[in-house]
């Protein structure tokens, strides 16, 4: 099993739509073979996702109404295969709360970019790819994830576009399964 842990700022908006998405397709893969939870380096823990988040997802056909937000912690570091931040900045908090979990920690974009620069997955096994994943890091790719927090409702539809069809990508690359059937655009 892939434990994978999503991180952002609250874990109140992008992680939890990133979790939401992956969590989703993961119901495409054999059983067992994704764990997948969200945290945020600034959240309290408890708190459900915000209003427009939930909505995004509900108009994507994902439903993460009953998420709640959880701090960041080395535990959850510790406990996870791959580390999905969802910019620049929170990868760079997470390195700095555990060293070791460099090599396991891309941003979405970082990690999508440089999967599907390689293809598909073809049977040569996830912890495979994620290491050659590691190995291909360069310049070329990345980007943040934009925090859409108080930015309106079409920004958080721009950002769960943009978080699902990496997430479908982050699936081919490591899987090899295509992307899943979208819900109808809103």
């Amino acid at each position: 099993m892939l434990t994978v842990l999503f991180v952002c700022t609250g874990n109140i908006c992008r992680s939890p739509l990133a979790e939401g998405f992956l969590a989703d397709r993961s119901r495409r893969l054999p059983d067992g073979a994704v764990r997948v939870r969200s945290a945020g380096t600034w959240a309290r823990g408890g708190d459900p996702p915000v209003p427009e988040s939930i909505l995004v997802a509900r108009e994507r056909g994902v439903d993460i109404s009953g998420q709640e937000c959880a701090p960041l912690t080395a535990q959850e570091l510790d406990g996870a295969d791959l580390i999905v931040a969802m910019a620049e900045e929170h990868r760079e908090q997470i390195v700095q709360l555990d060293p070791q979990a460099a090599v396991r920690t891309f941003t979405l974009e970082e990690l999508a970019s440089i999967l599907a620069a390689m293809g598909p997955a073809n049977g040569d096994g996830v912890r495979a790819r994620l290491a050659e994943a590691h190995l291909r890091r360069g310049p070329q790719h990345g980007g943040d994830v934009r925090d859409p927090l108080g930015l309106g409702i079409e920004t958080y539809r721009d950002v769960g576009r943009q978080i699902e069809t990496a997430v479908d990508a982050v699936v081919t690359g490591l899987f090899g399964v295509g992307e899943a059937p979208r819900a109808a655009e809103a």
